[in-house]
């Protein structure tokens, strides 16, 4: 039977339209490095849920869809599900997360899983009005390194002082750290330089419950949330590889979103009290300077100097002198002239708020670090990107036309069917064009161990912006995107040039667009991003996925880039520690 066609729309926003597209033709982007490192980006179910008047339920059964495509791309790469070490769930609610996780602890198993972020990014803003977005990262033969007991296998699979993978799975009550509330793992550590750390959110470790100020002061809990958060990725890093905050490569934070934006309360017309973002930024600022309260070698009571380090107080004379010295080592916060407001750090950091968080939590954190053995091996460095302006002028006619997914010649193919000739967005005769302009800044900092590995943080900021007297005109249209990403990937690019390493090693790009100024469900931007992608990048392209949240009002792209050539970290590192075993 012939399905049905959508009605005629140019506008794509799904907050507007009451068509739901029967079909998703996207495949998930990937990119494999030559060390075995693969990333998989933005596996969505292509067919829609066949009950769609069971939310939950239809969650589940895009969720299979989603295990069956990543089998099959994992296959293809030689892989199973036992070698990924991290994943990135999107959900559209929170409450999906109960009946999935059964299933995801059937896909990826319960003995030594991978680490997870998994966070809800609301209704109605995945494409196709999915439900479900997952991204992992996989290393080639990593899983049956972990679980061989045969001593000839994992001699072959693990390198000289290396292992190929290393996993923190937190199984029992303890003071230092929480336990992991699913399957998955608190953190894994990739050929003993680089490690993933599972979204942390404010649990108390001993009781297992968030902490908290009182049911009626959620700003004031989600502060100690956020403070607890850091001190648990602190212990989580120590315990791992004696590691601190400040082996942190970049940081992405999580806060609740009806904790950060200020609205009138439903029975009082009462101002309700919010966060603001820069006291966000300060409390991590302050949990990375002093290690989260953590001193380094006794998170977990064992006193131990792994990998490099220098003995009881980590060299020097007692406790009080090390964490003096530990404070002054961390990114200590640094206040501009101009901005005393604005805290900078020496560790890129992204805050971003965002509907829901597991167990109700109102702040969460997620690190990419490297271990404490790289950072005395290789060293680690951050460089602010020179920044870059770029103009849009448009008139209004032109930002009607420019409604549809067509964006640069190249459509990415969700479903929806477009139609230039709608009459709803023709103009009125003897309308007259209205001008509009937008201008915008780009700019970043990537922290790294040069030659090996390195976060990038790009950010577009709008600088200032006229939308023709058309109040509903988003700034998606305002900006001329095929002049704004190729900007952004430009400064990608330069990142790995600073970084020591070349774009072929860019393995992942991460880009969260602002809610506040563009609503819909991305089908435009990721149109414009995949076409800027192919055009600078080729063949080798790297991973990519585009995600909504709400950031500060001047930030409308910010774009999180994961650079890596961890075959060079590890003979980096056999360089330095290796050879003096053998």
């Amino acid at each position: 039977k012939e399905e049905e066609s959508p009605p005629s729309s140019t506008r794509t926003s799904a907050m507007t339209t009451n068509y739901i597209p029967t079909k998703l033709n996207v495949l998930p982007h990937g990119k494999l490095t030559s060390g075995g490192l693969l990333h998989l980006s933005e596996i969505m179910s292509p067919k829609p849920a066949s009950n769609v008047s069971d939310e939950a339920s239809a969650a589940v059964e895009e969720a299979l869809h989603i295990f069956q495509i990543a089998r099959s791309a994992l296959h293809r790469a030689s892989m199973t599900p036992q070698d990924v070490i991290y994943v990135h769930l999107y959900l559209s609610k929170i409450a999906h997360f109960a009946l999935i996780n059964q299933h995801y602890r059937a896909f990826f198993g319960a003995e030594l899983p991978p680490s997870r972020s998994c966070v809800a990014i609301g209704e109605g803003v995945i494409p196709g009005n999915r439900r479900v977005l997952l991204d992992l990262c996989a290393q080639k033969s990593s899983g049956k390194a972990m679980r061989s007991n045969d001593g000839g296998t994992k001699q072959l699979l693990h390198s000289s002082g290396n292992l190929l993978r290393e996993v923190l799975h937190v199984q029992g009550i303890s003071y230092w750290a929480p336990v992991c509330v699913g399957p998955y793992s608190q953190a894994n550590t990739v050929r003993g330089g680089m490690t993933m750390l599972a979204g942390q959110i404010g649990l108390d470790p001993p009781t297992m419950a968030l902490v908290s100020r009182g049911e009626n002061n959620r700003v004031e809990s989600c502060k100690a949330q956020l403070r607890q958060a850091w001190r648990n990725a602190a212990a989580v890093l120590d315990a791992q590889s004696n590691a601190t905050l400040d082996h942190c490569l970049g940081a992405l934070v999580y806060v609740n979103s009806d904790v950060m934006m200020p609205s009138n309360d439903d029975n009082n017309d009462a101002p309700r009290q919010f966060l603001p973002w820069n006291e966000v930024e300060a409390i991590s600022a302050e949990a990375i300077a002093q290690n989260g309260g953590i001193l380094s070698g006794f998170a977990d009571g064992q006193g131990s100097s792994n990998d490099g380090g220098e003995g009881e107080f980590d060299g020097y004379e007692d406790e009080e002198t090390a964490m003096e010295m530990q404070k002054q080592r961390a990114a200590v916060v640094d206040m501009d002239d101009d901005d005393h407001s604005k805290p900078k750090f020496s560790i890129p950091i992204l805050t971003v708020a965002i509907p829901e968080m597991p167990m109700g939590a109102l702040s969460e954190v997620e690190l990419v670090c490297v271990t404490q053995k790289a950072f005395k091996g290789v060293g680690v460095a951050t460089v602010e990107l020179e920044s870059s302006k770029v103009s849009s002028s448009l008139s209004s006619r032109s930002l009607l036309q420019m409604g549809n997914a067509q964006i640069g010649g190249i459509a990415w193919d969700c479903g929806y069917n477009y139609c230039d000739d709608d009459d709803s967005m023709k103009m009125e005769s003897g309308e007259q064009e209205q001008p509009c302009y937008c201008n915008a800044e780009i700019n970043g900092s990537v922290r790294f161990a040069k030659g090996c590995c390195a976060v990038a943080w790009i950010k577009a900021l709008l600088l200032s912006h006229d939308n023709g007297g058309n109040d509903e005109q988003d700034m998606a249209g305002m900006m001329e995107l095929e002049l704004i990403f190729p900007e952004l990937l430009k400064k990608v690019k330069n990142a790995a040039h600073v970084a020591g390493m070349t774009p072929d090693d860019v393995l992942h790009i991460r880009l969260y667009y602002n809610m506040s100024h563009l609503n819909d469900d991305g089908v435009r931007l990721r149109s414009a991003f995949n076409a800027a992608i192919a055009s600078n990048f080729g063949k080798a392209a790297p991973a990519c996925s585009i995600i909504p949240v709400v950031m500060e009002s001047d930030v409308v792209f910010a774009a999180q880039c994961i650079v890596c050539n961890l075959v060079h970290m590890e003979s980096e590192m056999w360089a330095r520690y290796g050879r003096s075993s053998n």
